[in-house]
């Protein structure tokens, strides 16, 4: 192996699964070795200049890249916050209103939800892992708590009661924030009735 195929080797292994072009003529590999090495390994263009070995690509962590200002909510935040072990059919996000993203860059099995108030988008997200070993930005669990709850018909009873069940039964959870976020979105009545009836105690 040459020096070349060896530094894009190591960009590889020691990033997320990905390599960059751009990455690569920074670390010394001229255009035509990279292009030599992308084809040679049979990489798959995930965008303009940015490639990856077959099924080794962290779709998650690359939009977020791409698109910085997304949060993964929906399913796709309950199975980053283990609630629940059911694989996401699709990559679910939302937006601040003013945010745009390209519909074709993101793929046709994405969901992209827009939430029109400021304050609550950026209130209650984390940072977690993927299964790659990535971090990402998705809602907290309180958060999610209360947006299955407000958008219950969204959700269905199996994945629902397991996820409140498993978040109720979890040490680290919030209840606080859970129910102030509630009252910023005026339901802390239906949240408290909910959580009450799966014995919930304040």
């Amino acid at each position: 192996m040459n020096q070349n195929y060896k530094i894009l080797e190591k960009m590889i292994e020691s990033g997320d699964g990905s390599l960059s072009k751009k990455d690569a003529i920074a670390n010394g590999v001229p255009p035509a070795s990279f292009a030599r090495y992308v084809s040679s390994n049979r990489l798959v263009r995930i965008r303009r200049g940015v490639y990856a070995k077959d099924g080794a690509v962290d779709d998650l962590f690359q939009l977020q890249r791409r698109y910085q200002r997304i949060v993964y909510s929906g399913i796709t935040a309950l199975y980053l916050l283990r609630l629940t072990d059911r694989i996401p059919d699709s990559i679910e996000f939302t937006i601040p209103k003013e945010c745009r993203v390209r519909k074709e860059s993101i793929g046709c099995n994405a969901i992209c939800h827009i939430e029109n108030n400021e304050e609550l988008f950026h209130l209650g997200n984390v940072s977690t892992g993927t299964m790659f070993g990535n971090n990402v930005t998705c809602y907290s669990k309180e958060k999610m708590v209360v947006e299955m709850i407000r958008k219950r018909d969204d959700y269905d009873s199996e994945l629902f009661l397991k996820a409140v069940k498993t978040f109720l039964n979890g040490k680290d959870k919030d209840m606080d924030f859970l129910f102030q976020y509630a009252r910023m979105r005026k339901v802390e009545e239906k949240v408290y009735r909910i959580l009450e009836a799966m014995d919930y105690e304040d």
